[in-house]
């Protein structure tokens, strides 16, 4: 009896085991371009196909790879999807590119690096996987020498260093400035930066260097790295100056071997400076003496003017701004602040107001809506417009009593 009761659990264990045995696992596979030997000079390109039942919840996260000397391969492209069906379970993948730098010969090797996936399981719910990235060992052989194919792959030279001057011909005296663009290239060096020519520094000239700028041409997998710089000469003495030649040595990745490029000298004749000749005076001198001389006769102007211009200019002032006071309140509907902006307005006008019957009556109309028992609508249009009617208050007369008996 106990057997069979034994037997029964174990069957049930089974059934509810079974779903978790059949389910896939994640697994990760590594693809090498090309396959095999590598030879000197060649950049592989490391595909990581990562792959997880059901589908992802989220992008997978990869460690750097990188060898095991430090070198860094570089993600090329971006992501892409697809679907594989192993063994009666299907599979969603995520595949990824990454080049290394052109390799050395000799024997090299990934790093261990880690990868994170978070995926769906059987029953929706997240799960999480942290895999290891398979090991792989690149053997590179060194380049025939006699190979012309190789020799073609390579191309003429790994490294290129050119300069240009401006002005390129002329005539220099001391103070003047000579620019030296130099232009470094570097091709299929994958991370790696052009390296910097050293300069010297003759005598009787000054030199100035500013921070190269880099640029990345990347055009049907040949990669390319510029760097340009510029060079100021200032030349401080006269005579016979010499460049001196720039030789920059480097180390060509492809063949492993150090490698020389250099630019030529070149011989400058350096003039005495010529006599400064009187230089007319420049415009903006004029116009900053004018704008003084105009401030200054405004100043005089206003301090040593007539009273009677100033008490002029004062009224005219006065009366724009009553009259906007009043314009506003009218605008703005406001009874209370447009009868006390109206005598304002009025008091410059004590004898006009009183013939214009139109004014008076909207006048009229404003105090009855303000005062009146049964208030009615009063229009701020019709006042506005019957105060602009209003001419111009006279001059006043300037009295000269006791001045002529």
């Amino acid at each position: 009896m106990r057997v069979w009761i034994l037997l029964l659990v174990l069957l049930v264990l089974l059934v509810l085991l079974a779903p978790l045995a059949w389910a896939g696992e994640p697994f990760v596979r590594l693809k090498v371009e090309p396959e095999g030997e590598l030879v000197a000079g060649q950049a592989p390109v490391l595909e990581v196909q990562m792959l997880v039942p059901n589908y992802f919840l989220a992008p997978p996260a990869v460690q750097p790879l990188r060898l095991r000397d430090g070198t860094l391969a570089e993600q090329v492209g971006g992501s892409a999807n697809r679907v594989e069906r192993i063994d009666g379970q299907t599979y969603a993948g995520i595949t990824r590119r990454y080049q290394l730098p052109p390799l050395p010969a000799g024997e090299h090797e990934l790093a261990p690096a880690e990868i994170r996936l978070r995926f769906a399981g059987e029953d929706g719910q997240p799960l999480e996987a942290r895999l290891p990235l398979p090991s792989r060992h690149f053997q590179v052989r060194p380049a025939g020498a006699g190979s012309a194919a190789q020799a073609q792959e390579l191309g003429p030279g790994q490294l290129s260093l050119s300069d240009s001057y401006e002005p390129a011909a002329a005539s220099l005296q001391v103070g003047d400035v000579l620019v030296r663009q130099l232009t470094t290239e570097l091709h299929d060096a994958g991370n790696l930066l052009p390296p910097r020519a050293p300069l010297a520094t003759p005598v009787g000239v000054r030199l100035y260097r500013t921070a190269p700028r880099l640029e990345l041409d990347d055009q049907r997998g040949a990669r390319r790295r510029i760097s340009r710089e510029a060079v100021r000469y200032l030349f401080t003495q006269p005579g016979s100056v010499v460049l001196p030649a720039i030789k920059l040595r480097w180390r060509d990745t492809r063949s492993g071997r150090w490698q020389t490029a250099a630019l030529p000298p070149r011989i400058l004749q350096i003039a005495p400076r010529a006599a400064a000749q009187d230089a007319p005076a420049q415009l903006w001198r004029w116009l900053l003496a004018g704008g003084v001389l105009l401030v200054l006769l405004a100043t005089l102007l206003w301090r040593f003017a007539p009273q009677a211009w100033r008490q002029r200019l004062a009224a005219r002032t006065e009366r724009r701004r009553r009259w906007r006071r009043l314009r506003e309140a009218c605008h703005a509907g406001q009874a209370a602040e447009t009868e006390v902006a109206l005598d304002a307005w009025l008091a410059l006008h004590p004898s006009a107001s009183e013939q214009l019957p139109g004014l008076q009556q909207a006048r009229q109309q404003l105090l009855v809506y303000r005062y009146g028992r049964n208030a009615v609508a009063w229009d701020p249009k019709a006042l506005l417009a019957a105060a602009a009617r209003l001419p111009r208050p006279a001059k006043r007369a300037v009295n000269y009593d006791g001045l002529n008996p």
